[in-house]
């Protein structure tokens, strides 16, 4: 059975947004679907609010929904040249841990498959005060919890990958390094993605990118059209737990730290 058809129609797992894009609120739904991949298939994870998410029950992706207006006035707060830091600042706030812990195992069976994985991230590339190099942080802490994109003998390049094709976003650029691929704030997703198929001169039977924001999802599916590779959009959209809920205190407190850092980023 075509992993479309198993994607499609199982009504159980996922809800159809469109004929590319497919929506699910638990990753671990991709679990039953892992046999029915290929290894011409590249499959790729979003990392923030995907696959990790802060430890901060006040950045956790279900408190936010629950208060989008509060959301919304925090970040009426910040000056115009620090908004772009804010997703930045609130993942590296606090410890990430797993959105569900069924993550590395899929991930490993996966690549024991012989299925190329990537870790695909919209996240900035640059030095912070207190972290350091951004992506030798989310190395570090991906590896803490289990998941590692740069297996043994992986598909993907060993060397790093820079593109300076692409506009700086505070010095630096798009990046590949070990086995994530980084579109670094503004470039899109799609537009990065070519650009590291161009670099690594590979193309894929079908190209399967699992993320929480549909615009990805899109910018993907609209640059992989042009080159004529197939896509499937998997839109990890967790429901609403109202159960969970942060205290006033909780919030006005890790906000007021995420300001201060603001201030000494820029």
């Amino acid at each position: 059975m075509k992993l479309l058809f198993i994607l499609g129609m199982s009504m159980l797992l996922s809800t159809r947004i469109s004929a590319e894009i497919i929506e699910i609120n638990q990753i671990s739904q991709l679990d039953t679907m892992v046999d029915e991949f290929k290894n011409t298939d590249w499959l790729l994870f979003d990392i923030d609010y995907t696959l990790t998410e802060p430890t901060h029950p006040a950045l956790q992706m279900n408190v936010i929904k629950q208060n989008k207006q509060r959301f919304r006035d925090e970040l009426a707060k910040f000056a115009e040249e620090q908004k772009e830091l804010i997703p930045l600042l609130m993942v590296t706030q606090s410890l990430p841990q797993l959105t569900d812990p069924s993550i590395p195992n899929l991930i490993r069976r996966l690549q024991e498959r012989n299925i190329p994985v990537l870790g695909f991230t919209a996240i900035d590339t640059s030095v912070i005060p207190k972290i350091g190099s951004i992506p030798a942080w989310r190395g570090r802490e991906l590896k803490r919890l289990g998941i590692s994109f740069h297996s043994k003998g992986s598909f993907f390049p060993e060397e790093r990958i820079e593109f300076t094709e692409f506009p700086p976003f505070r010095g630096t650029f798009p990046l590949y390094e070990d086995g994530i691929l980084y579109s670094n704030v503004t470039p899109s997703k799609g537009a990065v993605l070519v650009a590291f198929l161009n670099k690594i001169s590979q193309q894929p039977s079908k190209i399967i990118l699992v993320d929480d924001s549909l615009d990805n999802l899109q910018s993907v599916d609209n640059e992989l059209k042009k080159l004529g590779i197939a896509f499937l959009g998997i839109h990890y959209k967790a429901k609403i737990d109202e159960r969970q809920k942060v205290t006033d205190d909780e919030w006005e407190t890790v906000w007021n730290k995420i300001r201060e850092r603001a201030n000494t980023c820029l």
